[in-house]
């Protein structure tokens, strides 16, 4: 699947945020590239600042079934075809609901639930990235 880019608010630059920045534009030392590579993934660090953003110049991957496995989600398997759009996470960190964690995606709506029962919503929004997904995942206690 070929991924898809936007290009971000200031707004969403936070510690962790990941993006991608032309080479060129001064925000990575243009030795970090390699020959022929025009755009090079980059995380924000501590101390980092931008004064002035070009928007010709970053870019962000949207939310894609690639990021979701990254982030430790499997997918659901119906009739032996795996789903696009509905995951399982594969550790319980929740003792209260005692099942599995079931995140849904339609574009970018996402939904985490309890696997069993949609009464335990734990989360329902729009995730751009899979930076803000990750983000999701540590502020309601999936991951750490």
């Amino acid at each position: 699947m070929t991924p898809i880019y936007y290009t971000p608010s200031p707004e969403e630059f936070h510690l962790g945020f990941v993006f991608e920045a032309k080479k060129g534009s001064g925000l990575i030392n243009d030795v970090h590239y390699e020959e022929g590579q025009e755009w090079k993934e980059t995380v924000v660090q501590q101390g980092d600042f931008f004064h002035t953003i070009n928007p010709e110049h970053v870019r962000v991957k949207r939310l894609d079934r690639d990021d979701i496995l990254e982030l430790e989600w499997k997918p659901n398997v119906f009739r032996e075809v795996a789903s696009d759009t509905q995951y399982t996470f594969p550790r319980d960190p929740f003792r209260i609901i005692g099942s599995p964690i079931r995140l849904n995606v339609l574009n970018e709506w996402i939904e985490i639930t309890s696997e069993y029962s949609s009464i335990y919503t734990i989360f329902h929004g729009i995730l751009k990235n899979k930076s803000e997904l990750k983000r999701v995942m540590q502020q309601v206690g999936i991951i750490q």
